[in-house]
C-alpha cells in the first residue's frame, strides 16, 4: 500500500466483493432449481473455512500460552485474510471480480488451499505467510535443501520457498491459472498434477500441458506487471519450458 488513495481503493474492492457475495447468498434461492442448493453450499463453504480458522487460532494460543510462542496464531490471521487480499495490480472492478470469484467461482480450490494452510498451521507446519499479486503463500522452513510447492487457488502451501524464488513465479501461474479454468480446475489440472508430481519424472512432469500453462501465465504476468524480475532473473525455459 503505497498511499491513502490504495487504502481506500483495497478497502472498497474488498467491500464490493463482500457485498456482491452477501447478495448472491440472500437471493440464490431464487433460481429455480438449483438456487437452494446454491445457497446452502455457500453456508457450508463459510463455515468450514471459519471452522479451520478457529482451530488454527486455538492451536496457535495454546502454543503461545504453553510455549511462549506466538508466531503460529499470527499466522492463522494472516492466512485468513489471505481470502480477501486481491492484486495491486488490478484496476478497482478488477481487483472486486476477483474476490467475489474466488469465493464462487473458484470456491472449491480456494476452500482446499485455505484448509490446507490452517491444517499445516495448526500442527506446527507453518514458518512464515507472505503475500503476492493476490496469492497468499503458507511456508515452513528448514535446512534441508528440499523445496516444493503446490497451488490451490490463491493459496500456495510451500516448503523453503519465497516469493522470490523462479519456482514461487510457476505457483503463481497456476494461481492465474485457476482463476480461469474455475470449479474444473481441481480436476482438470489439480488431481492429475498431484498424481504427475509424485508418480512420474521431473522431466515428464515439467512438460505436462498443464505445468507449461502455468509457466505461460506466470512469465506473461511478470513480463507485464514485474519486468525488472525478468531481466534480473530470466525464465528458466528449461526447469519451467512453455511450449
Amino acid at each position: 500500500m503505497n498511499s491513502f488513495g490504495d487504502g481506500l481503493k483495497y478497502f472498497g474492492q474488498g467491500a464490493l466483493a463482500v457485498a456482491a457475495l452477501g447478495a448472491a447468498w440472500q437471493f440464490a434461492p431464487l433460481i429455480p432449481g438449483i438456487g437452494q442448493g446454491i445457497q446452502t453450499g455457500m453456508t457450508i463453504y463459510g463455515k468450514v473455512h471459519l471452522a479451520g480458522t478457529a482451530v488454527s487460532t486455538v492451536s496457535g494460543l495454546g502454543q503461545g500460552i504453553l510455549g511462549g510462542d506466538w508466531s503460529a496464531l499470527g499466522n492463522a490471521g494472516e492466512i485468513f485474510l489471505g481470502n480477501f487480499y486481491l492484486d495491486e495490480n488490478r484496476s478497482f472492478f478488477g481487483g472486486a471480480w476477483q474476490g467475489f470469484s474466488r469465493h464462487t467461482w473458484e470456491f472449491i480450490q480456494t476452500g482446499l488451499g485455505h484448509s490446507i494452510g490452517q491444517l499445516r498451521n495448526t500442527f506446527g507446519g507453518i514458518d512464515d505467510v507472505d503475500y503476492f499479486g493476490g496469492a497468499t503463500l503458507m511456508n515452513s522452513d528448514d535446512n534441508s535443501g528440499e523445496m516444493w510447492g503446490f497451488t490451490l487457488g490463491s493459496f500456495i502451501n510451500s516448503k523453503n520457498l519465497d516469493v522470490e524464488d523462479e519456482m514461487f513465479r510457476h505457483e503463481y501461474g497456476h494461481t492465474l491459472q485457476g482463476q480461469r479454468w474455475g470449479v474444473l480446475y481441481p480436476f482438470a489440472i489439480g488431481i492429475p498434477s498431484a498424481i504427475s508430481s509424485n508418480f512420474s519424472s521431473n522431466e515428464k512432469h515439467r512438460n505436462r500441458w498443464y505445468e507449461k500453462g502455468a509457466n505461460r501465465y506466470g512469465e506473461r504476468y511478470y513480463r507485464k506487471y514485474l519486468p525488472n524480475n525478468l531481466t534480473l532473473t530470466p525464465w528458466d525455459d528449461i526447469r519451467y519450458p512453455r511450449h
